[in-house]
């Protein structure tokens, strides 16, 4: 017998929705099933749905986007909650495994991708302890056998959290010169899987991605677990 065994007997572990013991992982079969997932991409610009996985609106958008679900589901939120702000690392792997079952879903091929996080600024990840992004993003390219690159961005500027602004504007000057590339960082010609927990204007996606662009990025497809 050890600790956990211990643990698991006088504090068995929580479905995080729903509060239900579970003899283990994060959350419970039911409210993982609950997750009513999209299938399509989305432009970046304007969030319309793509069907065919192309620019029919918008053809000068930076980058595609890909959510696996909408962020107004209880147990959805209920886990990016656990991940950021509670410090459960242990819910990055069921938001991982949402992303790959949506690619599967769509049909969406990333073959000659490489997955990167969306970067933190030093400050915010010594506060948080980790990068969210990027804890999300390395089981998602082992599930889908892709290489996993966390510094292809720098974040340069820290500014306060995009949930913290008022509108579109607002959240468009707060993310302006965030983000460079990383010293070093080979990025021309790469096509890029650019990850992050939960978009919602899409304005960091936008910033990130057109740093990526001018750095010679040849393709990028934004997957966020969670839309707004």
């Amino acid at each position: 017998m050890n600790f956990n065994f211990f643990g698991d007997v006088f504090f068995p572990p929580a479905c995080v929705a729903c509060g239900d013991s579970i003899p283990g992982g994060i959350i419970c079969d039911a409210c993982k099933n609950s997750i009513d997932g999209f299938d399509t991409l989305f432009c970046g610009i304007c969030a319309a749905r793509l069907p065919d996985q192309k620019k029919i609106c918008h053809t000068d958008a930076p980058f595609l986007l890909g959510a696996a679900a909408a962020y107004d589901g209880n147990a959805l939120r209920a886990l990016i909650h656990a991940l950021k702000f509670q410090g459960i690392a242990a819910a990055a792997e069921p938001l991982a495994a949402l992303l790959v079952r949506y690619v599967a879903r769509i049909h969406l091929s990333l073959d000659g991708f490489t997955v990167t996080p969306l970067p933190l600024s030093p400050q915010r990840a010594r506060a948080r302890g980790f990068n969210q992004s990027a804890l999300i993003a390395r089981p998602f390219a082992a599930a889908a056998g892709l290489p996993f690159e966390e510094r292809l961005l720098a974040r340069v500027q820290h500014r306060k959290p995009q949930s913290d602004t008022e509108d579109i504007f607002e959240r468009r000057e707060n993310i302006k010169g965030c983000f460079a590339p990383a010293p070093g960082a080979a990025i021309a010609g790469k096509k890029i899987v650019l990850m992050d927990d939960v978009t919602t204007s899409g304005t960091t996606f936008t910033e990130a991605a057109r740093v990526l662009r001018r750095a010679g990025a040849k393709k990028i497809i934004a997957l966020a677990a969670a839309k707004a």
